[in-house]
């Protein structure tokens, strides 16, 4: 439903106060006094607003000895995905003064800019310093996976849970990359630990509740969304996935209606509205979902998944030029859909075609072994 994502060591400001070894000099310590002010205010504001940024510019150039507004601004830029900028300001946040803080912020900018070898030697300059620092050895863990390392990122984050056995940020990410490497077990502990440390992480509760949803736990799945949505009722993710839950459990209309949420939220939300639809299906509103379908077909136009949905609302409406119209387009732009080889296969039977039917649901079969349709369907 979303793409997985790593969280990175945690990025902190600060407000910071100008020390008086900054300069001797009545001027500049006046400026200096000045700017240590601006930075309090702009760390008071934390909301990324351009008003923020300009409180942590104007500190940098009233004092540019000033580390903490380099850092402070970097940190800003590196949100923005403004990533030289970012390495820039750490640079000189860490010419001015040596700090972890600052060190891992650089490290975690040139992750971004896939300066992998750079990255981990910053990060392992931290644990030189500080071999406690939980924080270096979360951020290393992201940078083994980028890297395809996942044994190595799992090691390294297990060490950074014992290290911090409270830290949210190492359980969570421990969880994203044991379920990327097909650990589910040790994906759900990590997950719920991390939920369990801190249950008003709308993001944790969020891949904890699709884990469930990939291990047919809908019970605990619904659970932790509700509590999800209870914090932000007015996320798109949450609320569809608690449709896709719905509709796993049976419950169409509640499907139905947190789906309909979803698209109201985010019209411009393609998955949105190609749940929508295949609930719809599911419900035998055929004429609905064919519309929702095409509109996720004129948002996506080369997503097969929505394809195939489309083309089986189609065929179950009787337009079967224009159901084999899409379901071919589906195959044709990811042989991989297996949903679509399978919707296929049924329309060429329904058509008399038995010989090409036969050859879309072997196809399917061979990309996913255990589709039950396509089981059903072949014999």
């Amino acid at each position: 439903m979303k793409q997985q994502l790593f969280f990175w060591a945690t990025i902190v400001t600060s407000g910071g106060l100008c020390l008086a070894a900054l300069a001797e000099d009545a001027t500049v310590s006046a400026s200096c006094t000045e700017a240590a002010k601006k930075l309090a205010q702009g760390a008071q504001l934390g909301d990324g607003s351009p008003a923020e940024e300009t409180f942590y510019r104007d500190a940098a150039t009233d004092c540019p000895a000033m580390p903490d507004a380099h850092h402070n601004l970097g940190v800003l830029l590196l949100k923005q995905k403004k990533l030289d900028l970012a390495e820039a300001e750490f640079t000189k946040a860490l010419s001015i003064k040596e700090s972890a803080d600052s060190r891992l912020a650089l490290a975690s900018a040139l992750v971004e800019l896939q300066r992998y070898g750079e990255a981990e030697a910053a990060y392992q300059k931290v644990i030189e310093k500080e071999p406690k620092n939980a924080r270096a050895f979360i951020g290393l863990g992201v940078l083994y996976e980028r890297r395809k390392n996942s044994e190595r990122a799992v090691e390294v984050l297990h060490k950074a849970t014992a290290l911090d056995p409270d830290s949210e940020l190492a359980f969570f990410n421990l969880g994203a990359v044991e379920e990327r490497s097909g650990q589910l077990e040790a994906a759900l502990a990590a997950y719920e630990r991390a939920w369990e440390i801190n249950p008003k992480n709308i993001e944790t509760g969020l891949f904890l509740g699709l884990l469930y949803v990939k291990m047919g736990k809908f019970d605990e799945a619904e659970h932790v969304l509700a509590q999800a949505l209870l914090i932000k009722p007015e996320d798109v993710e949450l609320q569809r996935a608690m449709g896709v839950v719905y509709q796993q459990q049976g419950d169409l209309d509640k499907a139905e209606l947190a789906l309909r949420k979803a698209v109201t939220l985010a019209p411009q939300d393609v998955f949105s509205q190609i749940d929508l639809g295949l609930v719809l299906i599911a419900k035998k509103q055929e004429g609905l979902a064919e519309e929702s379908l095409k509109k996720a077909v004129a948002l996506a136009p080369r997503n097969a998944r929505a394809l195939s949905a489309l083309g089986w609302a189609q065929l179950a409406l009787g337009k079967y030029n224009e159901a084999e119209a899409s379901l071919k387009l589906a195959v044709e732009l990811d042989s991989n859909e297996a949903s679509a080889h399978n919707n296929l296969g049924v329309l060429y039977q329904r058509s008399g075609r038995s010989e090409e039917a036969q050859s879309e649901f072997a196809a399917a079969l061979k990309v996913d072994p255990g589709l039950d349709e396509a089981k059903k369907n072949s014999r």
